[in-house]
């Protein structure tokens, strides 16, 4: 079975995915308190590019440029978009299967003609 995932499908899954990326950050840096390092992969690309979380779409504008080996952006950078872009596009397409699979399940009832 074949899925594709487009551009505007992946915008809300990169919400998804910052938002979980946040919390296991949030997660570390309460277990690690003065520890931890504030200075991240995460907190890098978010600041250097742009949050996720309020501009998905340029988000997944890149991803697809990373893809296309057409991205100008550093490489430090790019890891961290093509990690949130990888999550997001499997995460829409393992939706997409499970709603097809549903579908495919229901079963079909048949009009009786009077």
């Amino acid at each position: 079975m074949d899925i594709r995932v487009t551009r505007d499908e992946m915008i809300p899954y990169i919400k998804k995915v910052w938002a979980g990326i946040q919390d296991e950050i949030s997660a570390a840096r309460k277990k690690l308190q003065g520890r931890f390092n504030e200075r991240n992969d995460y907190a890098l690309a978010s600041q250097k590019f742009c949050n996720p979380s309020y501009f998905p779409e340029k988000w997944a504008d890149e991803y697809l440029l990373i893809i296309a080996k057409k991205s100008q952006q550093p490489s430090s950078i790019r890891k961290i978009i093509t990690l949130v872009g990888n999550r997001a596009s499997m995460m829409c397409a393992i939706d997409k299967q499970n709603k097809l699979e549903k579908e495919q399940r229901k079963p079909k009832v048949k009009k009786v003609q009077q």
